[in-house]
């Protein structure tokens, strides 16, 4: 196996055990609770259950938060295997909506610097599964033996932008490979609107969301606004 780590912020929404299985380095976030207590954000639900924490969340959607790891925390992961001798490529949800990505190019630099190790900083363009996918298959592609720039060039080339569709009411991704066009549909706040918006006007009893635990915090904003 190629010898250079790659690391996601825990917006990946990988589990410790496909973390484990791929050997992706995880850099949790932070979940600030009702009463400014505040934990590291991993997908592994040891500090509360599941179904307790969305329950209280929907009586208390303004009282929760989340913010992604700071430059200090972001340094200090890639600092363990940066101490190792290895490069690194980094990967971080979306720019446009975190400052994830910034929080780990300042890492970046003072990393670089310390250790002597090349690291790349690559913006996903997502979160949650879709993130969490790209994060296996560019483990994948280091298990085949790809050096770092060839898995980061792949990562670049795989991750295609979403592109809103009037007529299908969603953000669609569509990319061509080998003669054949892949295409994901991808449920977001601005088309969950658009479904309630139509559940108001008809009066209709409710509604149903996939998937549970799949979500950020301003979906169930949107969700409680319409249902209320």
């Amino acid at each position: 196996m190629s010898n250079f780590a790659i690391m996601a912020d825990a917006t990946c929404d990988l589990t410790k055990e496909l973390s484990e299985k791929y050997d992706i380095i995880t850099v949790p976030g932070h979940l600030v609770f009702p009463g400014n207590k505040e934990i590291k954000a991993f997908l592994d639900w040891e500090t509360v259950p599941r179904d307790e924490f969305y329950a209280d969340l929907k009586k208390k959607p303004d009282e929760y938060s989340t913010s992604p790891a700071n430059v200090e925390e972001f340094a200090e992961a890639m600092g363990k295997p940066a101490s190792e001798g290895k490069d690194i490529i980094l990967m971080t949800i979306s720019a446009g909506m975190s400052g994830a990505y910034n929080f780990a190019l300042q890492a970046k630099d003072i990393v670089e610097k310390k250790y002597g190790v090349n690291i790349k900083i690559i913006d996903s363009m997502r979160f949650g599964p879709g993130f969490g996918l790209m994060a296996i298959h560019a483990s994948l592609q280091r298990a085949q033996g790809k050096s770092m720039e060839e898995v980061a060039a792949w990562i670049e080339e795989n991750k295609a932008v979403p592109i809103w569709s009037e007529e299908m009411g969603q953000n669609v991704v569509e990319f061509k490979k080998d003669n054949s066009v892949f295409q994901c549909w991808l449920e977001d706040e601005q088309s969950l609107i658009l479904k309630l918006q139509t559940m108001k006007d008809n009066r209709l009893a409710g509604g149903a969301f996939w998937k549970n635990g799949q979500d950020k915090n301003s979906i169930w904003d949107i969700i409680i606004t319409y249902m209320r």
